[in-house]
Protein backbone atom coordinates (compact mmCIF):
# COMPACT_ATOMS: atom_id res chain seq x y z
CA UNK A 1 0.00 0.00 0.00
CA UNK A 2 2.78 2.52 0.78
CA UNK A 3 4.58 1.71 -2.16
CA UNK A 4 1.11 2.37 -4.30
CA UNK A 5 0.94 5.97 -2.40
CA UNK A 6 4.30 6.74 -2.94
CA UNK A 7 4.24 5.63 -6.79
CA UNK A 8 1.46 7.62 -7.46
CA UNK A 9 2.71 10.76 -6.13
CA UNK A 10 5.54 10.49 -7.72
CA UNK A 11 3.49 10.58 -10.94
CA UNK A 12 1.05 13.16 -9.61
CA UNK A 13 4.48 15.50 -9.11
CA UNK A 14 6.66 14.72 -12.88
CA UNK A 15 2.81 15.70 -14.19
CA UNK A 16 2.47 18.81 -12.50
CA UNK A 17 5.82 19.69 -13.91
CA UNK A 18 5.19 18.80 -16.97
CA UNK A 19 2.14 21.12 -16.86
CA UNK A 20 4.24 23.79 -15.58
CA UNK A 21 6.81 23.54 -18.09
CA UNK A 22 4.56 23.50 -21.02
CA UNK A 23 2.55 26.64 -19.89
CA UNK A 24 6.37 28.59 -19.57
CA UNK A 25 6.55 27.38 -23.17
CA UNK A 26 3.17 28.55 -23.94
CA UNK A 27 3.21 31.87 -22.18
CA UNK A 28 7.51 32.45 -24.22
CA UNK A 29 5.69 32.19 -27.30
CA UNK A 30 2.13 34.09 -26.99
CA UNK A 31 3.04 37.47 -28.56
CA UNK A 32 3.45 40.30 -26.49
CA UNK A 33 0.71 42.99 -26.43
CA UNK A 34 1.89 46.52 -27.38
CA UNK A 35 -0.28 49.58 -25.94
CA UNK A 36 -2.74 51.39 -28.61
CA UNK A 37 -2.00 54.63 -29.76
CA UNK A 38 -4.08 56.83 -27.89
CA UNK A 39 -4.18 60.89 -26.83
CA UNK A 40 -1.73 61.76 -23.69
CA UNK A 41 -2.06 65.55 -22.35
CA UNK A 42 1.59 66.99 -21.10
CA UNK A 43 2.43 70.03 -20.37
CA UNK A 44 4.66 72.19 -22.73
CA UNK A 45 7.58 72.22 -20.46
CA UNK A 46 9.52 73.06 -17.19
CA UNK A 47 7.42 75.39 -15.15
CA UNK A 48 8.53 78.95 -14.17
CA UNK A 49 10.26 77.14 -11.03
CA UNK A 50 12.03 74.14 -13.08
CA UNK A 51 15.75 73.59 -11.74
CA UNK A 52 17.89 72.48 -14.48
CA UNK A 53 19.50 69.71 -12.52
CA UNK A 54 21.28 68.09 -16.10
CA UNK A 55 22.60 69.38 -19.15
CA UNK A 56 23.04 67.17 -22.30
CA UNK A 57 22.75 64.05 -20.51
CA UNK A 58 23.50 61.34 -22.89
CA UNK A 59 22.15 58.19 -22.69
CA UNK A 60 21.25 55.00 -24.98
CA UNK A 61 18.00 53.15 -25.14
CA UNK A 62 17.38 50.17 -26.90
CA UNK A 63 14.33 49.61 -29.44
CA UNK A 64 14.53 46.32 -30.02
CA UNK A 65 15.99 42.50 -28.56
CA UNK A 66 17.59 40.66 -31.19
CA UNK A 67 18.32 37.85 -27.92
CA UNK A 68 15.18 36.34 -27.29
CA UNK A 69 16.98 34.96 -24.40
CA UNK A 70 17.46 37.90 -22.87
CA UNK A 71 13.99 38.18 -20.82
CA UNK A 72 14.87 41.30 -19.35
CA UNK A 73 15.08 43.27 -22.34
CA UNK A 74 12.18 41.81 -23.61
CA UNK A 75 10.40 42.64 -20.54
CA UNK A 76 11.84 46.49 -20.56
CA UNK A 77 10.57 46.80 -24.20
CA UNK A 78 7.25 45.40 -23.64
CA UNK A 79 5.36 48.94 -24.37
CA UNK A 80 7.90 50.02 -27.18
CA UNK A 81 6.62 50.73 -30.58
CA UNK A 82 9.56 50.75 -32.33
CA UNK A 83 7.95 50.87 -35.89
CA UNK A 84 5.78 53.92 -35.26
CA UNK A 85 8.80 55.81 -33.09
CA UNK A 86 11.56 55.43 -36.29
CA UNK A 87 8.71 56.51 -39.01
CA UNK A 88 7.75 59.02 -37.10
CA UNK A 89 11.22 60.58 -37.12
CA UNK A 90 11.77 59.40 -41.09
CA UNK A 91 8.33 61.38 -41.50
CA UNK A 92 9.71 64.67 -39.27
CA UNK A 93 12.85 64.78 -41.99
CA UNK A 94 10.25 63.90 -45.46
CA UNK A 95 8.20 66.71 -43.65
CA UNK A 96 10.88 69.11 -43.29
CA UNK A 97 10.38 69.54 -39.36
CA UNK A 98 13.66 67.66 -38.94
CA UNK A 99 16.77 67.32 -40.15
CA UNK A 100 19.32 64.18 -40.85
CA UNK A 101 22.53 64.83 -40.21
CA UNK A 102 25.44 63.05 -40.96
CA UNK A 103 27.01 61.11 -37.44
CA UNK A 104 30.24 60.67 -39.02
CA UNK A 105 30.74 64.26 -39.88
CA UNK A 106 29.40 65.65 -36.68
CA UNK A 107 31.94 63.32 -34.65
CA UNK A 108 34.22 65.59 -36.53
CA UNK A 109 32.61 69.06 -35.27
CA UNK A 110 30.44 69.76 -38.74
CA UNK A 111 27.04 69.60 -39.53
CA UNK A 112 26.12 68.02 -42.40
CA UNK A 113 22.51 67.71 -43.48
CA UNK A 114 21.71 64.25 -45.27
CA UNK A 115 19.36 65.16 -48.09
CA UNK A 116 16.58 64.10 -48.13
CA UNK A 117 16.56 62.07 -51.18
CA UNK A 118 19.72 59.94 -49.53
CA UNK A 119 17.37 59.75 -46.34
CA UNK A 120 14.93 57.82 -48.52
CA UNK A 121 17.70 55.61 -49.50
CA UNK A 122 18.34 54.50 -45.63
CA UNK A 123 15.02 53.18 -45.73
CA UNK A 124 16.69 49.69 -46.18
CA UNK A 125 18.13 50.10 -43.05
CA UNK A 126 14.90 50.73 -40.94
CA UNK A 127 14.32 47.50 -39.85
CA UNK A 128 17.84 47.16 -38.31
CA UNK A 129 17.27 50.36 -36.41
CA UNK A 130 17.79 48.82 -33.30
CA UNK A 131 19.19 51.64 -30.99
CA UNK A 132 18.56 55.49 -30.23
CA UNK A 133 20.88 57.68 -28.45
CA UNK A 134 19.77 60.52 -26.88
CA UNK A 135 20.62 63.85 -25.34
CA UNK A 136 18.31 65.21 -23.06
CA UNK A 137 18.24 68.33 -20.45
CA UNK A 138 16.46 67.62 -17.43
CA UNK A 139 14.66 69.62 -15.50
CA UNK A 140 12.96 69.41 -11.57
CA UNK A 141 10.16 71.69 -10.43
CA UNK A 142 10.31 70.83 -6.29
CA UNK A 143 7.21 73.31 -6.27
CA UNK A 144 5.21 71.05 -8.74
CA UNK A 145 7.00 67.71 -7.94
CA UNK A 146 7.42 67.16 -11.09
CA UNK A 147 10.56 66.07 -13.02
CA UNK A 148 10.41 66.94 -16.82
CA UNK A 149 12.53 65.86 -20.03
CA UNK A 150 13.33 67.94 -23.22
CA UNK A 151 14.70 65.88 -25.74
CA UNK A 152 17.76 67.81 -27.79
CA UNK A 153 18.80 65.06 -29.92
CA UNK A 154 18.70 61.53 -31.45
CA UNK A 155 20.74 59.67 -33.17
CA UNK A 156 19.42 56.14 -34.42
CA UNK A 157 21.73 53.23 -34.90
CA UNK A 158 21.10 50.07 -36.69
CA UNK A 159 22.15 46.20 -36.34
CA UNK A 160 25.43 44.70 -37.22
CA UNK A 161 25.60 41.10 -37.59
CA UNK A 162 28.43 38.64 -36.98
CA UNK A 163 29.14 35.59 -39.64
CA UNK A 164 26.15 33.79 -37.72
CA UNK A 165 23.59 36.32 -38.00
CA UNK A 166 24.00 37.72 -34.27
CA UNK A 167 24.05 41.55 -33.53
CA UNK A 168 27.08 41.89 -32.99
CA UNK A 169 27.28 46.09 -32.30
CA UNK A 170 25.23 49.47 -33.52
CA UNK A 171 26.52 51.88 -36.15
CA UNK A 172 24.94 55.45 -35.94
CA UNK A 173 22.10 56.07 -39.24
CA UNK A 174 22.06 59.49 -38.65
CA UNK A 175 20.98 62.68 -35.92
CA UNK A 176 18.45 64.79 -35.47
CA UNK A 177 17.73 67.67 -33.67
CA UNK A 178 15.17 68.76 -31.61
CA UNK A 179 14.27 72.48 -30.85
CA UNK A 180 17.24 73.38 -33.34
CA UNK A 181 16.02 77.13 -33.31
CA UNK A 182 16.69 78.61 -30.32
CA UNK A 183 19.45 77.91 -27.59
CA UNK A 184 18.03 80.44 -25.06
CA UNK A 185 17.75 78.95 -21.38
CA UNK A 186 14.38 77.28 -20.34
CA UNK A 187 14.55 77.18 -16.48
CA UNK A 188 17.07 78.68 -13.59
Amino acid sequence: MNNKVIYIFVILIISLSACKSRQRKQNKNKPQTKPHEQVVYMTAGPDSNAVLVADSVIYTVYLSNPDSMNEWRSYSLRYMNRDKLVDLIFDGIYSGHLKAYSYSDWVFGKKVVIPIDSVKKLEVMKKRIGQIEFVERWFYSPQANIFYKQVLEATLAYELYDSKGKVKGYAPLFKVFFNDKSKKPIAK
